[in-house]
């Protein structure tokens, strides 16, 4: 129960901020006095959901873990393999958020060009 309720604190914390964005629709379509959903609205929510993980969900959570191997790497003090581990995770999360980002540059511009209605423009 000690080590769960700092997570507990942090994760709401962190998760909080994100009821600001209820309001606003995943899908622009299908309501009451909306047009009827299209593929082209279903590449819409594909392109909503991955840039929610990759920026309300990855970028907190690798701050998170920068901020964790930051305080292992300052209290390691003469500890040579803790401080070894610091940086390990240090680079592992580096290395990670730039793949989620670079996957999101790549499906957001592939998204952004299939979704015109001519894409050579």
């Amino acid at each position: 129960m000690r080590r769960i309720t700092p997570l507990l604190l942090v994760l709401s914390l962190v998760l909080l901020p994100l009821s600001v964005f209820a309001q606003t629709q995943l899908i622009p379509c299908g309501g009451s006095e909306q047009n009827p959903c299209t593929f082209k609205d279903l590449a819409v929510l594909a392109q909503n959901v991955i840039k929610f993980l990759a920026f309300y969900i990855a970028t907190p959570l690798a701050t998170l873990a920068i901020m964790y191997a930051g305080f292992k790497y300052l209290t390691s003090l003469d500890k040579p393999g803790s401080r070894e581990e610091a940086k390990k995770i240090l680079w592992n999360v580096l290395i990670g958020f730039f793949w989620v980002l670079a996957a999101w540059l790549v499906i957001d511009t592939l998204l952004d060009v299939l979704l015109k209605s001519n894409p050579l423009n």
